[in-house]
């Protein structure tokens, strides 16, 4: 079996090849309503990079991604009105 490192670096090399680059400047922000499911507006982010901020403070837990549906979801406790900020790298 082939190691991470073989791996990443036949990812990077198709990416560069199909001239799929990484943007830095994913950014979503939504105001909490009652549903703590929020859909990222750009396409294959990379996971890694996803930052989630609830009124202005980075959450270092308390929210996940699925990669399926593109949502992250915040399990951290949420208030109305409060002000989700999601940022994140992804492919173009």
């Amino acid at each position: 079996m082939a190691n991470w490192n073989e791996i990443s670096t036949i990812i990077r090399l198709v990416r560069a090849l199909l001239k799929d680059r990484l943007r830095t400047d994913g950014r979503d922000s939504y105001i909490f309503q009652g549903d703590a499911h929020f859909t990222l507006t750009e396409d294959y982010p990379s996971s890694s990079t996803i930052k989630v901020f609830k009124n202005g403070t980075l959450l270092t837990s308390g929210y996940s991604y699925n990669s399926s549906t593109n949502i992250v979801t915040v399990t951290a406790i949420l208030s109305t009105s409060d002000i989700i900020l999601i940022t994140y790298s992804f492919y173009d």
